[in-house]
């Protein structure tokens, strides 16, 4: 049996790829819960422990009153990307059916004006992420060597 390149992606290599994204989570989330710490002896001043985690990963959403100056940029970046790319993979209908075949599960796609304008929107702040992030050292890892390696070489240093 031949197969094209597209089959190819949308079968066995589809498969594989999310066996490999399940075993790999599966596998940290098993050593995160494994990880050994010291035994905590002291009395507990409250058995609500769901909603203390649930507590501290809600408000590290929003950065602390003293430095909401310095990081609105980066957090408004953030939340425009990471809700643009929710909107985009969940209200996209080729995205849907994709999933709907994947899965059987399916729902009403959003208006196209409103995912294309959420792909404008993520686009942008990846664009503007990405001369910050750590993606950029993909792009600058030759430049800034290249600089570093000039500016030993004036001093007279061999690398």
């Amino acid at each position: 049996m031949k197969m094209d390149f597209l089959e190819f992606a949308r079968g066995p290599a589809l498969w594989v790829s999310l066996a490999i994204l399940l075993a790999g989570s599966a596998w940290r989330t098993w050593r995160i819960f494994r990880l050994k710490g010291k035994p905590d002896f002291s009395e507990p001043r409250s058995t609500r422990l769901a909603a203390g985690a649930i507590g501290t990963v809600l408000s590290r959403m929003i950065p602390k009153r003293e430095f909401r100056d310095s990081t609105t940029l980066a957090t408004s970046n953030a939340y425009i990307y990471h809700i643009g790319l929710a909107i985009v993979v969940f209200g996209y209908p080729p995205h849907i059916i994709f999933i709907e075949r994947l899965t059987g599960i399916a729902w009403p796609p959003l208006p196209a004006a409103l995912v294309y304008f959420a792909v404008a929107a993520t686009f942008v702040s990846l664009l503007i992420w990405l001369p910050f992030g750590k993606l950029a050292h993909a792009f600058l890892v030759f430049i800034s060597r290249g600089m570093t390696g000039a500016a030993f070489a004036r001093r007279g240093a061999r690398t």
